[in-house]
């Protein structure tokens, strides 16, 4: 069962950054914009920001087994801002306008 294979990780921003969300708020931290592959099976971790300091992670990575928290600097962040706003459908939307221009990259 799916409960069995998978963790929920919190992931505390530690940061002066914020966690942006957006249209499409929750994501698959495997995809990228530049993948030449099909996913795996397997390549499945999804990411959900709960509030501008608070994010979950569904994992199976062996590195979180048994783990509930971990803490997110602002190279942390700004790489799950990233992530989250290239898989945005049509908006970003965050806490204060900077996080937002720099998570979307414009």
């Amino acid at each position: 069962m799916i409960q069995d294979e998978y963790d929920i990780v919190f992931v505390n921003n530690m940061s002066e950054k914020s966690f942006v969300t957006s249209d499409q708020p929750v994501i698959n931290t495997y995809i990228s914009d530049n993948m030449e592959r099909p996913l795996n099976h397997d390549e499945l971790e999804l990411y959900y920001p709960l509030n501008p300091k608070l994010a979950m992670l569904l994992t199976k990575k062996a590195k979180y087994l048994n783990i509930e928290n971990i803490q997110a600097d602002n190279d942390d962040v700004l790489q799950y801002n990233k992530m989250l706003s290239g898989n945005a459908w049509h908006f970003v939307y965050g806490l204060n306008k900077e996080d937002v221009i720099e998570a979307v990259g414009a």
